[in-house]
């Protein structure tokens, strides 16, 4: 049944030491992203997993269960992490074995209006029903909620733009009052959309939205 498991998953067969084979894989992918938890299993032949004692270099690594870890790595430059295996014998810890991933950076956040992005036409009721900006990281094989912290709203009022910011995701009571009264063809724009990332990082979404009403 471990074959089986093991099969599908990004395995790295490791370093040899005396006949053993370290067998080290991310259950999501043959990389890591930074600042968010990997898990990962790790398995040495001929060796229980409760005698397995496992570190990792530029990263936080947490023992979940026998064979299960979670690994986040650091914040900062670092592109690689070394995990390096270890057995417990009676009188000494003994390394048999290292896997090396490289680190990948989170995929920049794309901004939606009523499941919408980029420019498209609305009607008003939809954008009001809406009630704010949702962020999201599209095609990604984790389950990470972002969630936008700020953005500006631009549009013409009086023949004047003007522009407003919410410090939310939620449209502020002053845009959802220009919103209520827009005409049709009135054109909206969200720009200096800031989104908040995990390890109290923020991304800043490439592009505005742009709405114009039904």
């Amino acid at each position: 049944m471990k074959i089986l498991l093991l099969t599908f998953c990004f395995i790295f067969i490791t370093s040899f030491t005396f006949g053993q084979v370290c067998a080290v894989s991310n259950d999501k992918n043959n990389y890591l992203y930074r600042g968010i938890e990997n898990p990962m299993s790790i398995a040495v032949s001929g060796v229980k997993p409760e005698k397995i004692y496992v570190t990792a270099t530029n990263s936080i690594m947490e023992y979940k269960r026998p064979g299960r870890y979670i690994l986040i790595p650091s914040q900062g430059t670092e592109r690689k992490v070394v995990i390096l295996i270890y057995e417990i014998r009676k009188k000494d810890t003994v390394e048999i074995g290292y896997s090396e991933f490289r680190i990948e950076e989170l995929p920049d956040p794309i901004a939606f209006v009523y499941g919408k992005t980029g420019s498209f036409y609305l009607q008003k009721g939809k954008l009001i029903d809406a009630s704010g900006i949702i962020a999201r990281l599209e095609n990604f094989e984790y389950e990470l909620m972002v969630l936008a912290k700020s953005f500006e709203m631009t549009t013409r009022l009086n023949n004047e733009y003007i522009t407003l910011k919410s410090e939310n995701n939620k449209f502020t009571k002053e845009m959802l009052a220009i919103i209520v009264n827009a005409q049709k063809g009135t054109c909206f724009i969200f720009q200096n959309i800031i989104v908040g990332y995990p390890e109290n990082t923020e991304r800043r979404v490439r592009g505005n939205l742009q709405i114009t009403l039904e």
